[in-house]
């Protein structure tokens, strides 16, 4: 594969990148969702039986989202009383995003998306390892020795030490973290309408987002896929029985006509971008 761009990669420290899984993605399932889909559904297994199962799982859901880089302790504390292995889940930080400070090792997660960012071997430019972070300006070379932004936004990257503390898998970073960004940026964006709730991962993750306005409910699920013909390959497998809104990142606006044409007029999921659909609520409620 050719790269796109300079210092894109197809492997660091021996795991695929995120351009990598993205350009697999465009030919069929990824081995590392697979991975992530064990995970989640052993999780799931667990709480399901649990009285408080839904909110223990929201729970999970925002602390993986929360913290891709972690105190050991810390996530042995969290991780113990699902059932969730600790190998499964966490890992540590690999040589490429270590750096020396003061004689010991630190890393600089990622002002976007909070894994650690890697380094390039030759040059040491740092930037982070998601090509959405990427896209947002999240890269860094060095000026006396401190990390300066050369991307298109002034992002901050700050040194953590590394002892103690575990990043998040790949799959689950890839699969959890990524995609929950946007679901909670939409969250947030949704609340702010007066009257607005917004549930997250409702029904033990049966959607992304439950959002109500009195009697009216909406049922969303967040899609971020290089690939609108993989992502409605995808729907396809599991159809909707009530009608649901597929949310994509406002970036990939021009894939919309491509989904509602592919989908086609009797499909009841409907398609919005982020900023899409946060009009189309204010529209129905009328604020």
């Amino acid at each position: 594969w050719p790269p796109e761009g300079e210092g894109v990669c197809l492997l660091e420290a021996g795991e695929p990148t995120a351009w990598t899984q993205e350009v697999a993605e465009l030919q069929g399932a990824d081995p590392l969702l697979e991975a992530q889909q064990r995970v989640i559904l052993t999780a799931l297994d667990t709480l399901q039986v649990r009285e408080d199962g839904e909110r223990q799982y929201a729970e999970l859901r925002q602390f993986l989202i929360d913290h891709p880089l972690a105190l050991a302790s810390e996530v042995r504390a969290r991780l113990i009383p699902l059932g969730l292995a600790f190998s499964d889940c966490y890992q540590s930080v690999p040589a490429p995003c270590l750096r020396s400070m003061n004689g010991e090792d630190v890393c600089y997660p990622c002002p976007r998306c909070g894994w650690p960012m890697s380094m390039h071997r030759r040059t040491g430019a740092m930037r982070c390892h998601a090509v959405a972070c990427v896209a947002e300006g999240v890269r860094f070379g060095w000026l006396h020795d401190r990390p300066v932004p050369t991307g298109n936004k002034a992002w901050d990257a700050r040194p953590v030490p590394v002892a103690g503390r575990v990043r998040l898998t790949p799959g689950l970073w890839r699969y959890t973290v990524l995609p929950g960004l946007w679901e909670l940026d939409l969250a947030r964006r949704l609340r702010r309408i007066p009257g607005v709730e917004v549930a997250l991962w409702p029904r033990l993750d049966l959607y992304d987002l439950d959002v109500r306005h009195g009697a009216r409910q909406w049922r969303v699920d967040v899609k971020d896929h290089r690939s609108p013909r993989r992502l409605l390959e995808l729907l396809r497998q599991h159809p909707p029985s009530v009608p649901t809104h597929v949310v994509i990142p406002d970036g990939r606006r021009a894939d919309l006509s491509l989904l509602r044409h592919g989908a086609g007029p009797e499909s009841l999921w409907r398609f919005e971008t982020c900023s899409g659909f946060v009009r189309l609520v204010r529209r129905e409620i009328r604020v």
